[in-house]
């Protein structure tokens, strides 16, 4: 090999184990052990934390890009790496930002946790106005909190748990300009019954399903068939992992690339989207496709 090929060749490999050096140099005894014994449950919680520290709470990737997040989340403790990596829960980010809906201007989101899709809708303009319904009172607190850094306090509406007198809660709210997120921890095989969907109609709606509760499949079918009378159903292509040769990522162990990569559910989930049969959402979409939010991490698995 040539001198100059090599020393090119040297240079370029220098810069490549440059992070893992880095890591290794940082690296404790104390760490060590700690890598050695902690539970899942604690990696999970301490890289979250670390990798905050290192971002300085702001998403870096993906359309919520800038977002500040919460030191101190109530529900998604264990997901804010996934959340600042911008790759958590992809499914549901590339349909908020499907462009044949982009014309929808409001955002209902139903278990709304620490807000994360409300506030990043918000923030990036996505949506003018979003309404969160949330069960708990520190996650209503979160949710306060990240509007309030992320400069959309006056855009956003906090209730607290969601039941059959929601419709009745937002009798203003036009259906046909909303976008319904519902992600209740199998809540909605009972929230989402027939007055609740009739109430709905216009609306796009998306659902995550928790398989893990009682009686799931008779349940579960039965949503469909009810559903099916008014909405056509789409169930959402399940989305791959994003590239993990991510600056931020280098370095680290294999098994903790993954476990920051991971949303930690205990098998894959079921996302489907109703969107009202007589509607149209290409035509819908047409006027808006210019303001299109592409996600650099959509890609399938084949």
């Amino acid at each position: 090999m040539p001198s100059d090929d090599l020393s090119a060749l040297l240079t370029s490999e220098k810069a490549f184990f440059a992070d893992a050096f880095a890591a290794k140099d940082c690296l404790t005894d104390e760490q060590k052990a700690l890598f050695r014994q902690e539970t899942i449950t604690q990696r999970r919680q301490r890289l979250s934390q670390e990798l905050y520290a290192k971002m300085d709470g702001r998403v870096a990737y993906g359309p919520f890009t800038g977002l500040e997040l919460d030191p101190m989340p109530g529900w998604g403790t264990s997901d804010l790496f996934s959340m600042l990596l911008g790759c958590y829960e992809l499914e549901i980010v590339d349909a908020l930002h499907d462009p044949k809906f982009l014309g929808r201007s409001h955002f209902v989101d139903i278990g709304a946790a620490d807000g994360y899709y409300a506030v990043g809708c918000l923030r990036n303009g996505r949506f003018k106005t979003a309404d969160c319904f949330e069960l708990t009172e520190v996650g209503r607190e979160t949710i306060a909190r990240n509007a309030e850094r992320n400069g959309n306090a006056e855009q956003i509406r906090i209730f607290g748990v969601a039941d059959t007198t929601l419709p009745s809660q937002l009798e203003t709210i036009d259906w046909s300009d909303t976008v319904v997120l519902c992600d209740i921890e199998g809540g909605e095989l009972d929230l989402l019954d027939e007055a609740f969907l009739s109430a709905l109609k216009g609306a796009m709606i998306l659902i995550e399903f928790h398989n893990w509760v009682e009686n799931f499949w008779p349940r579960y079918s039965a949503l469909l068939e009810r559903a099916s009378r008014d909405y056509d159903l789409r169930l959402l292509e399940r989305s791959a992992f994003p590239n993990y040769d991510l600056p931020e990522l280098r370095g680290m162990p294999d098994d903790n690339r993954m476990l920051i990569l991971s949303v930690g559910r205990p098998n894959v989930m079921r996302f489907l989207q109703l969107v009202s049969s007589s509607q149209t959402p290409c035509a819908e979409g047409q006027h808006t496709s210019e303001r299109s939010l592409q996600n650099p991490y959509r890609r399938r698995e084949p």
